[in-house]
């Protein structure tokens, strides 16, 4: 979304309204920061501002029925071998199934 011109406020709002609504309904719920990926070496500068604006808004989230983990930090891209990369990326944006229990032990 941030990369099709959708502003982090605009990304926010939909992900505090949910949240929100879950709350309302009695769910304890978690909010990740979103992770780098490689989109961000093609967008440059002005993707990395967006995902760090949004990271701040979603960290705000934080409360006794919502928990916030920072994603982001935990699950790099840029810093992953190749092979790490090509083991728990599928293609830059999305995980592998490898990539996706990684993200399961981040977050429980």
């Amino acid at each position: 979304d941030l990369c099709c011109m959708t502003t982090p406020e605009r990304v926010f709002q939909g992900l505090k309204e949910t949240h929100l609504a879950a709350v309302e309904d009695g769910a304890i719920t978690v909010a990740l920061t979103v992770a780098e990926h490689f989109q961000q070496k093609t967008h440059g500068a002005s993707l990395e501002k967006k995902i760090a604006e949004l990271n701040k808004m979603i960290k705000s989230l934080g409360s006794s029925k919502t928990h916030v983990i920072d994603f982001g930090a935990k699950f790099p891209y840029f810093s992953l071998s190749e092979e790490d990369k090509r083991d728990l990326w599928d293609d830059g944006l999305h995980y592998t199934p490898q990539g996706y229990d990684r993200m399961g032990e981040i977050v429980y």
